[in-house]
């Protein structure tokens, strides 16, 4: 005799189920009868198979590739997994093996466009020739992500990897980031040498950051950075007497004094030496100097290394820009 109500759920099968020889009173039923119920995992209603290992094996840090040769899924398993949103979510990361942007999940391709694709045949047909690969390093590419989500910024990144700016950034705000708001303690030094001083409270921390970073160390050579920037040039007596009248210092024997003008782009140095005063100026072709703050004091006093580290400090971030080559 045949049933009157649904093998799984007991509902009442309606007349048309029954002369149609139904089993189950609704699709859901019948799916839940032949492939299993549905089970909760990470918030996900999802059914046991080999759907599901596969998006285990993606959150274990497995590739499309290997997920699919564990599991035996066909492909078109996969291409419901790629297909469904709820499902695509639990993708691993795929990235364009030329310049390293994220790839959508659909349609399955290795490259993110045409130019990428041209330039890595280019490579590949004249690795012979000694041509040097253009293709992402992805090993700086993770580097890169996590210090930014530490809180480092994106020209702090590329003096610290030398890779040009403009990379760090299309890597790094291609996609959302979670970042500190504060940097993290422990990258600290990895900051550009200018960053680092403008952050310093005190004469001593200021010193402190400028030694470190020439390795200069001692009271050998000492050379007097006064904090005031001056208005024009002028001749050694006007930096003579700013020394003995408002700084009530001591000129002796090798003493050095060091003025910077106001837009931080030319050092006066004067020096007592052999009876004389001998006057030196170094001006900055491109950018600024860094010097100290007047909140700092009426002086700071650094060693001669240190002095000359501070002299050749330049902004090193490379730049995509090619220089045209002189013959």
């Amino acid at each position: 005799m045949q049933s009157k109500v649904c093998q799984r759920c007991g509902r009442e099968l309606t007349q048309v189920q029954r002369w149609n020889h139904r089993k189950y009173c609704s699709r859901t039923c019948s799916h839940a009868a032949q492939f299993g119920e549905k089970i909760e995992w990470n918030g996900l209603w999802i059914r046991p198979g080999q759907i599901l290992e596969v998006l285990k094996l993606y959150q274990k840090g497995l590739s499309e590739a290997e997920a699919r040769e564990a599991v035996g899924a066909d492909h078109k398993t996969m291409w419901r997994v790629r297909s469904t949103p709820e499902f695509a979510a639990f993708l691993p990361e795929r990235l364009c093996l030329f310049c390293g942007d994220k790839l959508p999940p659909k349609p399955v391709r290795k490259y993110c466009s045409s130019k990428c694709k041209g330039k890595a045949k280019y490579d590949r047909e004249n690795i012979a020739n000694g041509r040097q690969t253009q293709r992402v390093d992805q090993a700086k590419r993770s580097r890169a992500i996590d210090l930014f989500s530490r809180g480092l910024g994106a020209g702090s990144i590329a003096c610290y990897l030398d890779m040009p700016r403009e990379r760090i950034e299309r890597w790094v705000y291609a996609q959302p980031i979670k970042r500190r708001s504060e940097l993290c303690p422990e990258l600290w030094p990895l900051l550009p040498l200018k960053h680092r001083l403008s952050e310093a409270k005190s004469a001593e921390e200021w010193v402190g950051i400028l030694h470190d970073a020439s390795q200069s160390y001692g009271a050998l050579g000492i050379v007097t950075l006064i904090t005031e920037r001056l208005r024009g040039g002028g001749a050694p007596d006007r930096y003579v007497s700013i020394v003995r009248e408002n700084l009530n210092q001591r000129i002796t024997e090798g003493a050095i004094f060091a003025f910077c003008n106001m837009l931080r782009t030319a050092i006066t140095i004067i020096e007592w030496s052999d009876g004389n005063f001998r006057l030196t100026r170094t001006l900055k072709s491109s950018g600024t100097f860094v010097w100290p703050e007047e909140h700092l004091g009426d002086f700071v006093t650094v060693t001669r290394d240190a002095f000359s580290h501070l002299l050749a400090y330049q902004k090193n971030t490379k730049s995509k820009r090619r220089v045209p080559e002189i013959p």
